[in-house]
């Protein structure tokens, strides 16, 4: 079997140190011009937890265990020749055999590739950076400076091992397509620029799709940032209700893009895990209205508005379109806090059950606002997810020891209450 040869192995770890793309072995270092890297800058450092056994199952969004955010999505990309990589890999340029590399006989072609994420990636992928300006239709990897990288194999060991990538000539969903890593084309793939090397171009098996696993996760410098926000005092990313920036988070996420009922959604910069996942330490409103929980068959059913699918992915029961506003305020706690101890908020959702009359209270089952001290400044009511206000000339008042609310209008059957107390 053919192999690689020392002239084109040497050409492409030379390179890639010097932090250069291999795209052709009658370039020198100083000729080419698609960067490369090993990484070093945070903003290409995958900065969260990779799982070691993924399946190779297209757009689907994986993460290293339960409940942590994905990380990884297996993604078909397309690939195109890169201008100024053709020429003969046997013959050199001065006639002498073996200048370009190769080791085959074979015709001029070009020898270097580059990915992109695929015309239809928007529309078949659930990741919620999808359209956002960098996991875009046709975005060439290479072009984000490591902002799009390709998972690889060293984060397994598992054999075959899943981060190898596949490259395929037609059709990736016909097997007998596939250009094999060990193929006499010799190829190579900088799984940090997305670019594919031939040593020795076949016009039979020439290049044009594969399918490998795209990180999705937040690069470290994200990672840090998001972790000393809670310290940020600034109006616009964080907010604290009891005095203390390290209790509660407000982030206002702009959505960029259209996204369909029932795909994931991510808000960035927020940690649901922060707050246990536990619905009384996590509140979610769409443009101003506060949105109830529930579970995916409940999302579905259109029996609650949203479902938590990661630690900062949501799916929503109703579209989203550019320019809608999402708020996620979560109260950063550990497993082992209750609510009233540390100022942190109890919510009780009430579905009403019959017709109520204005005027009369009404008891709201298992609410009791002698924790709030009955202070209005302390206590939250939404009708449907409307904010209500306080008061004998506005919404509702407090009815004391009866635990209570006289409403200012009529509550019907299946209306939902929640009642949000703050210690």
């Amino acid at each position: 079997m053919a192999g690689k040869t020392n002239q084109i192995a040497t050409l492409f770890a030379q390179k890639k140190l010097l932090g250069k793309a291999n795209t052709s072995a009658l370039k020198a270092d100083s000729q080419e011009t698609i960067g490369s890297n090993i990484q070093v800058a945070s903003q290409t450092i995958f900065g969260q937890a990779i799982p070691t056994s993924p399946a190779r199952t297209l757009y689907l969004l994986q993460s290293a265990s339960a409940g942590a955010d994905a990380t990884v999505e297996y993604v078909q990309f397309d690939l195109t020749s890169i201008a100024g990589t053709t020429y003969d890999a046997n013959v050199g340029s001065f006639g002498s055999t073996g200048f370009g590399g190769g080791d085959e006989a074979q015709s001029s072609g070009p020898h270097s590739y580059k990915l992109a994420l695929s015309a239809s990636y928007q529309a078949s992928s659930s990741n919620g950076k999808a359209g956002a300006g960098t996991y875009d239709n046709s975005k060439v990897l290479y072009t984000t400076i490591g902002a799009l990288q390709i998972v690889p194999p060293n984060f397994s060991n598992d054999s075959p091992n899943p981060y190898i990538m596949k490259l395929y000539s037609a059709d990736p969903s016909d097997e007998a397509n596939e250009i094999p890593l060990l193929d006499e084309v010799d190829w190579s793939i900088d799984y940090y620029n997305g670019i594919v090397f031939l040593q020795d171009y076949s016009a039979s098996k020439v290049p044009l799709y594969a399918r490998a696993f795209l990180y999705v996760g937040k690069m470290l410098d994200e990672v840090v940032a998001s972790g000393s926000s809670s310290s940020s005092s600034s109006s616009s990313s964080s907010s604290s209700s009891s005095g203390t920036d390290d209790t509660r988070e407000k982030k206002v996420y702009t959505v960029t893009g259209s996204h369909t009922a029932g795909s994931a959604f991510r808000v960035a910069n927020t940690s649901f895990n922060k707050s246990g996942y536990r619905p009384n330490m996590i509140d979610v409103f769409l443009n101003g209205q506060l949105l109830h929980s529930g579970t995916s068959a409940q999302v579905s059913s259109d029996d609650a508005d949203y479902t938590i699918t990661s630690d900062n992915q949501i799916k929503l029961n109703s579209d989203l379109a550019t320019n809608d506003l999402v708020d996620a305020i979560t109260y950063l706690t550990s497993s082992s806090v209750t609510g009233f101890s540390s100022g942190l908020p109890s919510k009780i959702v009430y579905a009403v059950t019959g017709t109520h009359t204005q005027g009369i209270p009404v008891k709201l089952t298992s609410v009791d606002f002698s924790k709030a001290s009955y202070d209005p400044d302390k206590i939250h009511i939404f009708l449907n997810g409307q904010l209500l206000t306080s008061g004998s000339s506005y919404d509702y008042t407090l009815e004391g020891s009866e635990s209570g609310a006289t409403f200012s209008f009529n509550l019907e059957n299946n209306d939902i209450v929640t009642a949000m107390l703050i210690g």
